[in-house]
């Protein structure tokens, strides 16, 4: 086989338009653009009817990598040759000590999913995977049931049926998120599948959040916002797995990226409780927390329609009920989660992202940093940035 004398990186078996894909695929791209390489795009179609093997006799590229979400044909380490090749969410045995493969923790994504659905102390646990039976899905699945064993909480799974159709897939989630408990919170293992469920909530007659919470993995704003009900999502750098994929051609190591927050909207706010002013105190703390709000301005702003609070103490003592935590914690939340965003996609300086979090001082926000990931705001980024 030809020796690699181009200055093209090759992506393999890539959906064109597919959200995900397009982020590691900007990913790849910042990294080869370090590199001075052009990368090339090799969608799953062409690949149906072209062999590897002649892709790399016409390009001669510096190295490949294969995307391994959703795959329908294997492309073992042996089949490049000579030319580098890397991972990216694919069947960890099948390249292990022959070629770097960067994945996904889904034990952590299910850790942060079930922290989030376990603040509003829900009834029951539920999980429902993509509607195909993709690995990355059969694992998130998993993770998550054997999260909710340990904490000793049963988990109600939707089963996979395959290749039935859209209409049959559709009536029988419909009728499974009827029998749900009430106060049952759902994981669900990707954000189409979350859309789907907030689809099937409506069909069935059920609320979200107020009678059901729902939790998606991925963070795909234009699925998560337009869903009937939007959906909370735990947050995945995708460029970043790009950019790992790309470097890991020379490093030759393997990585694996766990989430980076929790990026919530109306799915949870209300954590199943039937509180309106607290899904619009919830709202503001999201939409205004990173500057600067203070408990007191926020009970002055919802004092004014009849029922609300109508002070500091009975406010904090409400929202604790209805949220399973205080306003501050929530508040404290949203700040903490702006700072992981900016740590990991911005060059911004870390001694100046206090500034952008709603917090006044470095000092004070690597000391909340510290207590809620056990490590400093610069070792974070060390570990996560892109």
């Amino acid at each position: 086989m030809p020796a690699p004398t181009g200055n093209c990186l090759l992506y393999l078996d890539i959906v064109p338009g597919h959200p995900v894909q397009i982020r590691k695929l900007a990913g790849v791209r910042r990294y080869a653009a370090l590199r001075g390489w052009d990368v090339i795009g090799v969608p799953r179609r062409e690949l149906d009817r072209t062999d590897v093997r002649d892709l790399l006799a016409r390009h001669r590229p510096v190295g490949v990598v294969v995307e391994g979400s959703g795959r329908r044909n294997a492309f073992p380490p042996r089949l490049f040759g000579r030319t580098p090749v890397s991972y990216v969410e694919y069947p960890v045995e099948e390249t292990a000590g022959r070629a770097p493969n960067v994945s996904i923790d889904d034990n952590a994504i299910a850790d942060a999913a079930f922290r989030e659905l376990s603040l509003g102390r829900p009834a029951a646990f539920a999980v429902i995977g993509h509607r195909h039976p993709h690995l990355w899905s059969l694992l998130r699945v998993r993770a998550f049931r054997e999260r909710c064993a340990r904490a000793g909480a049963d988990c109600i799974a939707f089963p996979v049926v395959p290749g039935e159709s859209t209409e049959r897939y559709e009536a029988r989630l419909s009728a499974w998120i009827a029998s749900l408990p009430p106060k049952t919170a759902v994981f669900a293992a990707g954000d189409s599948a979350g859309a789907a469920v907030s689809r099937a909530a409506r069909s069935a007659g059920r609320h979200i959040p107020k009678d059901l919470t729902l939790c998606s993995t991925c963070d795909i704003p234009e699925v998560c916002e337009e869903a009937p009900t939007p959906v909370t999502s735990v947050h995945l750098d995708f460029e970043r797995m790009g950019w790992l994929a790309a470097e890991s051609l020379a490093s030759g190591e393997n990585a694996s990226v766990g989430p980076l927050f929790v990026a919530r909207r109306r799915s949870t706010a209300g954590r199943g409780r039937r509180e309106p002013w607290i899904l619009q105190a919830v709202g503001i703390i999201r939409a205004e927390a990173c500057g600067g709000l203070a408990i007191d301005e926020l009970v002055v702003r919802l004092r004014s329609a009849k029922g609300r609070p109508v002070s500091r103490r009975n406010f904090d003592r409400r929202f604790r009920e209805a949220m399973g935590h205080s306003a501050n914690e929530e508040i404290l939340s949203v700040r903490l989660e702006s700072a992981c965003a900016l740590l990991a996609q911005t060059d911004m300086p870390v001694t100046a992202i206090h500034d952008f979090c709603g917090v006044g001082c470095y000092s004070n926000l690597d000391a909340l940093f510290r207590s809620r990931f056990g490590m400093s705001m610069s070792k974070w980024r060390a570990r996560n940035a892109r």
